[in-house]
């Protein structure tokens, strides 16, 4: 997905890669890294909403092409209660000429989610979709050269434990120049919901058959989907708006 693209560097702070400057901290038009958020903060001159109570910056990432001055970045904030992860939202804002975004992500159409809404899906055009799935954090560290991977080891410097499953609402913005992207992951586990150790995806407990058949996984994603449409418009307002990226 998206989030993945953003490509940051797992020893050194700042890299040249392929011509581009990789930051694995905020540069300006970021949030600060410890920032509490609420409602909403802004990212390159773009609006992103949060769901409701505080998010606090855990990490940022951004990349940079120094002979046009094009930027992009991510950012992930954190709600947590203790050494436990309650809620994770990533958010990405990409100047589309560097991210190559021409269709909409897999997990947009992908059988095994547990609930989509695409909406327009033109290739290289105007894209605007919006997902349930579920997922294992440790996976994460498979791209080791990602937002969702500097999340892993942020969570570890903050001592924050992942859950072995998070349930996610992703949401997938494009217009002619921008893509916005924002995921927003809960864990199961502080709701009551019995953890889920699955290897094999088909066998976890939160495949739509299974989940459909538990109203506590129902309630939740019930929650998930209360904030897509507040959340999308706030995106798709912002992919639409004529101020251009600004770094």
């Amino acid at each position: 997905m998206l989030l993945c693209l953003l490509a940051g560097c797992r020893d050194l702070s700042v890299a040249m890669i392929d011509g581009l400057e990789f930051r694995r901290s905020p540069i300006a038009g970021q949030p600060a890294i410890g920032t509490i958020i609420s409602g909403s903060f802004v990212m390159f001159g773009r609006t992103i909403s949060v769901p409701g109570g505080a998010w606090t910056v855990l990490t940022a990432q951004s990349r940079r092409d120094p002979v046009t001055g094009r930027v992009s970045g991510g950012v992930a904030l954190v709600q947590r209660e203790g050494h436990v992860l309650l809620g994770l939202v990533q958010a990405v804002v990409a100047d589309r000429k560097m991210v190559e975004a021409g269709d909409v992500p897999a997990v947009c159409t992908s059988s095994d989610v547990l609930w989509n809404d695409v909406r327009q899906a033109v290739p290289f055009g105007p894209q605007d979709c919006t997902s349930i799935y579920f997922e294992r954090p440790d996976l994460w560290c498979a791209s080791p050269m990602s937002l969702p991977d500097q999340v892993m080891i942020s969570l570890q410097d903050v001592d924050v434990a992942a859950p072995h499953v998070v349930v996610a609402l992703h949401l997938y913005e494009a217009g002619g120049n921008l893509v916005l992207t924002e995921s927003v992951a809960l864990n199961p586990e502080p709701r009551g919901i019995a953890p889920d150790a699955y290897m094999l995806r088909g066998q976890s407990s939160w495949t739509a058959f299974s989940a459909a058949r538990d109203p506590a996984k129902l309630k939740l994603l019930d929650e998930l989907k209360g904030l897509a449409a507040p959340l999308r418009a706030t995106l798709r307002a912002q992919v639409e708006a004529p101020p251009p990226l600004v770094p």
